[in-house]
């Protein structure tokens, strides 16, 4: 059907219809190629058309709110696999998207723009380097924790996670009614502890207390949000006050005893080599 639809060069009609004066017309091209976009033939054969895939990109910048929303929602559908990603990086489609993401109001559309610019450096090391700390900055402040965790947690090494603002920033996360943000916030946090100032920053008692919480809920749903906090606080208890709050925690190896899983028995094992080691 794609090869059928290059054929008949439908796509250079877009290019036309793209322009037209009428919003609805503009948005219907923009679903029609999201559409299109969700086959990896599809991503090949639009980000092949030069002229289409610019105004795609004049379609971010677009008047009307729906063409915006729908162009967005096809860029993101385009950069969901490496076959339209890479060619995305080269198209210039992470500086349009960037720029989007400093002009945009609509609090619609800018999840959309953070989920593809997530997806554009999750798989691409070029457009991850293309990322400012005056960009990661901006995306701290916006109310959108759940899409900038993301970006976080796939995309950034312990370097670029180990200042205190964004310490700070993945500290509030923690306490996120959203699971997806929690997680993306412990994970973060155990590739910043890589770094010795991060480690001791983080090791204090509002955070361990949350950190032993999570491994010690009992919800099925929390397995990898365990499985990591366990895995911080390993990292932690390396630190003074980390070791004396693991001490502590009679609680936590009463619990990981009383689980059979090799996992847990593995961190039992651990706490009391790195609490050994220390004398």
């Amino acid at each position: 059907m794609l090869l059928f639809i290059d054929k008949l060069r439908v796509l250079d009609a877009f290019v036309t219809l793209m322009r037209h004066k009428e919003p609805f017309i503009r948005q219907r091209c923009c679903i029609v190629i999201k559409i299109l976009s969700g086959q990896p033939l599809g991503k090949v054969t639009i980000m092949m058309n030069v002229n289409l895939v610019e105004m795609m990109l004049k379609g971010l910048s677009d008047e009307d709110y729906r063409v915006r929303f729908h162009c967005a929602a096809s860029a993101l559908a385009l950069a969901d696999q490496r076959v339209g990603n890479e060619a995305m990086a080269e198209c210039g489609f992470l500086e349009r998207v960037l720029q989007r993401v400093y002009e945009e109001q609509d609090s619609r559309i800018i999840p959309l723009l953070l989920r593809t610019i997530s997806r554009l450096m999750a798989t691409n090391d070029s457009v991850r380097k293309k990322i400012t700390q005056r960009d990661l900055q901006l995306f701290l402040s916006m109310n959108q924790k759940t899409e900038v965790t993301k970006i976080l947690a796939e995309t950034f090494d312990g370097d670029w996670l180990a200042s205190r603002g964004i310490l700070e920033y993945l500290k509030c996360g923690m306490r996120s009614h959203s699971y997806e943000v929690v997680l993306n916030c412990v994970m973060c946090m155990l590739r910043a502890a890589t770094v010795l100032e991060s480690k001791i920053f983080l090791a204090e008692s509002n955070t361990m207390n949350l950190l032993v919480t999570f491994a010690l809920a009992p919800s099925m749903k929390g397995r990898a949000l365990k499985e990591f906090a366990l895995q911080l606080l390993c990292i932690l208890v390396e630190t003074t006050y980390g070791r004396k709050y693991i001490m502590g925690q009679k609680i936590l190896f009463d619990e990981l005893s009383k689980n059979s899983e090799p996992s847990c028995q593995s961190y039992i094992k651990k706490f009391k080599d790195i609490l050994r080691a220390q004398y």
